[in-house]
């Protein structure tokens, strides 16, 4: 009775797929067609590069990472949407430049030349290059990522303990990385090696978690083969109206994808579900344009599989000569690749065709050979869920451990409550010295609120709420500094209180102290939010305007000079008025000497008659 494993066409996933080594005869005639072509681009990607690369020793490490990843992306790129070659083109003509790869773009070129080596069939090469990537010190995605990759090669070269190895430590460093795409794919990579050793239930709970994952990240080619793992579980476990409606599903993704490989590999598994189906000329459709693009992709084990699927299809038509036409070089390739269960499936096909022509003998012959080969597929198999169980096994060990070390941790706890207890009377002298404690800060915080409100006090001037003189040249010369270093125009106002002497002489000074809290309060609104103001003297009054020019400041002083007739108006007694010098700043090198070209524009309007404005340029 026939394992749902074998059933014919299961698709592998990409790296397990797609390259299986095909041994030295068959290999010899890819090899040749492949080498051709691959000169003829890596001559064209060579002229195309050499003036680039005749540079890269001029180039300092910085520029060499910037083209570097420039390369790597475009042979990622390629390495989706184009025929393997076209990418290792590209790989073989930055490989100079590693050394100054960052530990990203090391572990990206990598892959990129693991994938292509699996592209090829040479598995052997791609493992022995992901140990070494794992040896490394990459970021932790690279490292999903290789382990990941590790499993699917360790399943093709049937060193079935590394593989499941390999997984195990995928799926306990997957919860750990946050990437968009790699958790969809350590899923849909357990889906695929589960439905390998017959796990079906397994590999469908993680191939829906693998799509769910996808779905919810946005990454349509991380979600098209999700999907297209997720139907080979299904497809493996009899649930074929299930593997239909996710293979169709696979292809929107794929094709939104643009890769030419998965559509490939979804067209195939689908014709094969449609086949079993009974809908041999859907199927057919479906298998025709899979052998094409597989054969446009040079993908071999595509090719091989999807020639044996279309041979047991052209069987069950009834049509030997289509169907013997598909099976040339299939037992070479099978046979040193080591599928055996695809190596029975072509001998049972050619046993078939043979025995239907009358001729016995060819097809007793198949049959023998089948039965070997078959003989070899149950040994693999049997080897494989002895890996798995192996590996089960040491993971259930591991976890007895751990539960010990819980339980071990339990008894701890118990005895370090036991010995709270001893302590709980230690713990109340400690509450009382925490509340004396508590006192302590709560009166060193009322110490520290009252300096603070003492030093605030110190910067400002008593009787009007202004800053003082210290505090209004501590606050403007910083200012007056960042202003001329970034070439920003700074304007200072000296203000004097016209004839103020007499104010206090006429009305007390109880008056004048009004009329400065007055005058601060005008100069508060009108200037309060654009500059800094202070009292810098008995009636003086100092007003830093950061930013702004001559022509700025005309308007808001007339505004203040509206106010404080307004204010004068209220009280015919006292008549206030003010003098202004303004200056902007020029070449000064300090605050002060701007302060002097102000002052002297003050007192030049106090010559000229009070309550005026003096202004002076920035030329003068």
């Amino acid at each position: 009775m026939k394992s749902n494993r074998e059933t014919a066409g299961s698709p592998r996933n990409l790296e397990a797929d797609a390259g299986s080594p095909a041994g030295s005869a068959h290999r010899s005639k890819r090899c040749r067609e492949r080498g051709l072509r691959a000169a003829v681009l890596l001559a064209a990607w060579l002229l195309a590069a050499l003036p680039g690369l005749a540079v890269t020793d001029q180039l300092d490490p910085a520029d060499s990472r910037r083209l570097l990843q420039e390369r790597l992306d475009q042979a990622a790129r390629l390495n989706v949407t184009a025929p393997w070659p076209e990418s290792q083109a590209i790989l073989d003509e930055i490989e100079p430049l590693l050394e100054y790869a960052t530990p990203d773009q090391y572990a990206t070129y990598k892959h990129l030349r693991i994938r292509n080596l699996a592209l090829d069939g040479d598995f052997q090469k791609a493992l022995e290059l992901t140990e070494e990537l794992l040896e490394q010190d990459i970021p932790d995605h690279q490292r999903l990522n290789a382990l990941m990759r590790g499993a699917n090669l360790a399943m093709n070269l049937r060193r079935f303990e590394e593989a499941f190895d390999y997984l195990d430590r995928t799926l306990k460093l997957e919860p750990q990385i946050d990437h968009p795409d790699l958790p969809a794919d350590a899923h849909s990579l357990a889906a695929d090696i589960l439905r390998s050793i017959g796990k079906f239930d397994a590999a469908i709970e993680h191939g829906n978690k693998g799509v769910e994952v996808a779905a919810a990240r946005g990454n349509v080619r991380t979600d098209c083969v999700a999907r297209m793992r997720l139907s080979a579980a299904y497809k493996a476990n009899n649930d074929l109206e299930s593997a239909m409606r996710e293979y169709r599903r696979a292809m929107e993704r794929c094709q939104d994808a643009g890769d030419p490989v998965y559509i490939g590999i979804v067209e195939f598994g689908l014709g094969d579900t449609l086949r079993m189906t009974g809908r041999l000329d859907e199927a057919r459709e479906l298998l025709e344009s899979a052998l094409e693009r597989h054969r446009k992709n040079d993908y071999a084990t595509g090719v091989a599989e999807t020639r044996m699927v279309l041979a047991r299809l052209h069987l069950e038509r009834g049509d030997l000569d289509q169907a013997e036409a598909m099976l040339p070089e299939l037992v070479e390739h099978f046979t040193e690749s080591e599928r055996w269960d695809d190596l029975a499936k072509t001998h049972e096909t050619l046993g078939t065709i043979a025995e239907r022509r009358g001729d016995h003998e060819q097809a007793l012959r198949h049959l023998k050979s089948q039965k070997a080969a078959r003989e070899r597929f149950l040994d693999m198999d049997r080897a494989r869920q002895l890996a798995y169980l192996e590996v089960e096994f040491q993971t259930q060990i591991t976890e007895q451990e751990l539960a010990l070390l819980r339980e071990q941790a339990r008894v701890r706890d118990l005895q370090e409550e036991s010995q709270k207890q001893q302590r709980r009377l230690m713990y109340m002298g400690y509450i009382v010295a925490a509340f004396l404690v508590l006192i302590l800060i709560l009166l060193l915080a009322h110490t520290t609120r009252d300096r603070r409100r003492y030093r605030r006090l110190s910067h400002q001037d008593g009787l009007t709420g202004l800053n003082n003189h210290t505090r209004f040249f501590e606050i403007a010369d910083p200012a007056f500094s960042s202003a001329r270093a970034n070439g920003n125009p700074f304007t200072l106002i000296l203000a004097d209180i016209d004839l103020f002497k007499r104010v206090n002489d006429e009305h007390g000074h109880l008056t004048g102290d009004e009329v400065l809290r007055r005058v601060a309060a005008r100069l508060r609104e009108v200037f309060g939010d654009t500059g800094i103001v202070g009292r810098i003297g008995g009636e003086e009054f100092a007003i830093a305007l950061p930013g702004y020019e001559l022509a700025d400041v005309r308007e808001p002083l007339d505004e203040l000079r509206e106010k404080l007739r307004s204010s004068r108006s209220e009280d015919d007694r006292i008549r206030v008025s003010m003098s202004f010098g303004v200056a902007q700043s020029n070449d000064e090198a300090s605050l002060i000497e701007l302060r002097r070209r102000a002052d002297e524009a003050l007192y030049k309007a106090k010559r000229e008659g009070r309550d005026r404005v003096v202004f002076v340029d920035a030329s003068s």
